[in-house]
Protein backbone atom coordinates (compact mmCIF):
# COMPACT_ATOMS: atom_id res chain seq x y z
CA UNK A 1 0.00 0.00 0.00
CA UNK A 2 2.75 2.19 0.58
CA UNK A 3 4.48 1.44 -2.39
CA UNK A 4 0.93 2.32 -4.10
CA UNK A 5 0.51 5.45 -2.07
CA UNK A 6 3.83 6.23 -3.21
CA UNK A 7 3.23 5.88 -7.01
CA UNK A 8 0.79 8.15 -6.41
CA UNK A 9 2.92 10.92 -5.77
CA UNK A 10 2.17 10.50 -1.96
CA UNK A 11 5.28 10.81 0.40
CA UNK A 12 6.37 9.52 3.70
CA UNK A 13 5.92 13.22 5.03
CA UNK A 14 2.44 13.18 3.93
CA UNK A 15 1.66 9.70 5.02
CA UNK A 16 3.29 10.51 8.26
CA UNK A 17 0.66 13.38 8.76
CA UNK A 18 -2.09 11.63 7.64
CA UNK A 19 -1.15 7.90 10.28
CA UNK A 20 0.88 9.57 13.03
CA UNK A 21 3.39 6.96 12.08
CA UNK A 22 7.25 7.89 12.65
CA UNK A 23 8.61 8.41 8.87
CA UNK A 24 12.07 6.18 9.80
CA UNK A 25 9.16 3.36 10.16
CA UNK A 26 7.91 3.84 7.30
CA UNK A 27 10.73 4.07 5.50
CA UNK A 28 11.64 0.41 6.64
CA UNK A 29 8.43 -1.06 6.10
CA UNK A 30 8.31 0.47 2.26
CA UNK A 31 11.72 -0.95 1.99
CA UNK A 32 11.36 -4.15 3.11
CA UNK A 33 13.66 -3.72 6.06
CA UNK A 34 10.60 -4.20 9.00
CA UNK A 35 8.73 -7.05 7.63
CA UNK A 36 6.69 -7.40 10.51
CA UNK A 37 4.39 -4.08 12.18
CA UNK A 38 1.57 -4.23 14.93
CA UNK A 39 -1.88 -4.29 13.61
CA UNK A 40 -2.94 -0.71 14.62
CA UNK A 41 -0.08 0.45 12.50
CA UNK A 42 -0.94 -1.48 9.72
CA UNK A 43 -4.63 -0.24 9.98
CA UNK A 44 -3.71 3.36 10.14
CA UNK A 45 -1.54 2.88 6.73
CA UNK A 46 -4.25 0.74 5.14
CA UNK A 47 -7.22 3.82 6.33
CA UNK A 48 -5.14 6.11 4.10
CA UNK A 49 -7.05 5.30 0.60
CA UNK A 50 -5.25 6.52 -2.39
CA UNK A 51 -7.85 8.91 -3.97
CA UNK A 52 -8.28 10.20 -0.85
CA UNK A 53 -4.44 10.13 -0.07
CA UNK A 54 -3.90 12.05 -3.43
CA UNK A 55 -5.50 15.58 -2.32
CA UNK A 56 -3.18 17.68 -0.89
CA UNK A 57 -3.69 18.56 2.92
CA UNK A 58 -4.93 22.01 1.85
CA UNK A 59 -7.99 20.84 -0.53
CA UNK A 60 -11.41 21.28 0.82
CA UNK A 61 -13.68 18.14 0.80
CA UNK A 62 -17.15 18.26 2.11
CA UNK A 63 -17.36 19.07 5.67
CA UNK A 64 -20.73 16.53 6.21
CA UNK A 65 -18.87 13.39 7.29
CA UNK A 66 -16.93 15.35 9.78
CA UNK A 67 -19.72 17.34 11.25
CA UNK A 68 -21.10 13.85 11.74
CA UNK A 69 -18.47 12.91 13.41
CA UNK A 70 -18.23 15.94 15.61
CA UNK A 71 -22.08 15.15 16.73
CA UNK A 72 -21.28 11.73 18.06
CA UNK A 73 -18.52 13.26 19.72
CA UNK A 74 -21.14 15.40 21.31
CA UNK A 75 -23.59 12.36 21.60
CA UNK A 76 -20.90 10.93 23.83
CA UNK A 77 -20.42 13.90 25.83
CA UNK A 78 -17.33 15.72 24.47
CA UNK A 79 -17.84 19.46 23.89
CA UNK A 80 -17.17 20.98 20.73
CA UNK A 81 -14.08 23.46 23.23
CA UNK A 82 -13.01 19.64 23.66
CA UNK A 83 -12.85 18.51 20.37
CA UNK A 84 -11.29 21.83 18.99
CA UNK A 85 -8.82 21.43 21.94
CA UNK A 86 -8.17 17.79 20.55
CA UNK A 87 -7.60 19.22 17.41
CA UNK A 88 -5.18 21.57 18.43
CA UNK A 89 -7.53 24.85 17.71
CA UNK A 90 -6.68 27.53 20.50
CA UNK A 91 -9.66 29.58 19.72
CA UNK A 92 -12.56 29.21 21.88
CA UNK A 93 -15.10 27.16 19.62
CA UNK A 94 -14.80 24.28 16.64
CA UNK A 95 -13.22 26.34 13.99
CA UNK A 96 -14.54 23.72 11.05
CA UNK A 97 -16.08 25.40 7.64
CA UNK A 98 -19.90 24.24 7.27
CA UNK A 99 -19.58 23.12 4.13
CA UNK A 100 -16.20 22.58 3.18
CA UNK A 101 -13.42 21.52 5.39
CA UNK A 102 -9.33 20.80 4.83
CA UNK A 103 -8.60 17.48 4.07
CA UNK A 104 -5.99 17.52 7.24
CA UNK A 105 -8.38 19.21 9.36
CA UNK A 106 -11.24 15.91 8.19
CA UNK A 107 -7.68 13.69 8.84
CA UNK A 108 -6.96 15.08 12.23
CA UNK A 109 -10.97 15.11 13.01
CA UNK A 110 -10.94 11.23 12.15
CA UNK A 111 -8.02 10.55 14.44
CA UNK A 112 -9.34 12.56 17.03
CA UNK A 113 -12.92 10.95 17.06
CA UNK A 114 -11.36 7.15 16.86
CA UNK A 115 -9.54 7.89 20.01
CA UNK A 116 -11.88 9.99 21.76
CA UNK A 117 -15.18 7.64 21.07
CA UNK A 118 -13.16 4.45 22.48
CA UNK A 119 -11.88 6.30 25.44
CA UNK A 120 -12.86 5.66 29.15
CA UNK A 121 -14.35 9.47 29.48
CA UNK A 122 -16.93 8.84 26.65
CA UNK A 123 -20.34 8.84 28.75
CA UNK A 124 -22.96 6.80 29.18
CA UNK A 125 -26.55 5.93 30.32
CA UNK A 126 -26.28 5.40 34.26
CA UNK A 127 -28.87 3.55 34.63
CA UNK A 128 -27.45 0.36 34.44
CA UNK A 129 -24.78 1.35 36.97
CA UNK A 130 -27.58 2.64 39.48
CA UNK A 131 -28.85 -0.77 39.43
CA UNK A 132 -25.90 -2.04 40.05
CA UNK A 133 -25.59 0.09 43.42
CA UNK A 134 -29.30 -0.53 44.42
CA UNK A 135 -28.19 -4.31 44.60
CA UNK A 136 -25.38 -3.66 46.61
CA UNK A 137 -27.76 -1.84 48.83
CA UNK A 138 -29.90 -3.90 48.91
CA UNK A 139 -27.88 -6.91 49.95
CA UNK A 140 -27.16 -4.69 52.59
CA UNK A 141 -23.55 -3.14 51.94
CA UNK A 142 -23.65 0.53 53.96
CA UNK A 143 -23.43 3.45 51.87
CA UNK A 144 -19.81 4.58 52.84
CA UNK A 145 -18.49 1.18 51.94
CA UNK A 146 -20.06 1.47 48.06
CA UNK A 147 -18.96 5.44 48.28
CA UNK A 148 -15.67 4.30 49.43
CA UNK A 149 -15.26 1.42 46.91
CA UNK A 150 -17.00 3.09 43.85
CA UNK A 151 -16.58 6.67 44.22
CA UNK A 152 -17.99 9.85 45.59
CA UNK A 153 -21.40 10.80 43.72
CA UNK A 154 -21.72 6.67 43.65
CA UNK A 155 -25.33 6.72 45.25
CA UNK A 156 -26.47 9.88 43.51
CA UNK A 157 -24.97 9.37 39.92
CA UNK A 158 -26.28 11.80 37.19
CA UNK A 159 -28.09 10.73 34.29
CA UNK A 160 -25.26 10.13 32.21
CA UNK A 161 -21.68 8.94 33.59
CA UNK A 162 -17.92 8.63 32.20
CA UNK A 163 -17.14 5.04 30.49
CA UNK A 164 -14.61 5.18 33.41
CA UNK A 165 -16.97 5.06 36.28
CA UNK A 166 -19.38 2.99 34.97
CA UNK A 167 -16.16 0.04 35.22
CA UNK A 168 -15.54 0.98 38.60
CA UNK A 169 -18.87 0.21 40.04
CA UNK A 170 -19.55 -2.42 38.18
CA UNK A 171 -16.03 -3.93 39.47
CA UNK A 172 -16.89 -3.00 42.79
CA UNK A 173 -20.53 -4.73 42.34
CA UNK A 174 -18.30 -7.87 41.21
CA UNK A 175 -15.82 -7.73 44.16
CA UNK A 176 -18.85 -7.50 46.71
CA UNK A 177 -21.04 -9.91 45.15
CA UNK A 178 -18.75 -12.55 44.58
Amino acid sequence: HLLALSAAGVGRKSVRQATDINEAILQKIRSGVRTQIRRSTERRILAMPIAAAMLSDGAHVDAAPSWALVAELVQAGFTKRRIAHELGQTGQGLQLGPKLITVRNADRLRRVHARLINSDERMVDSAESARLIRELLDEGYLANRIVHEAGPNALALPRRITVRQAKTIADTHRRLTQ
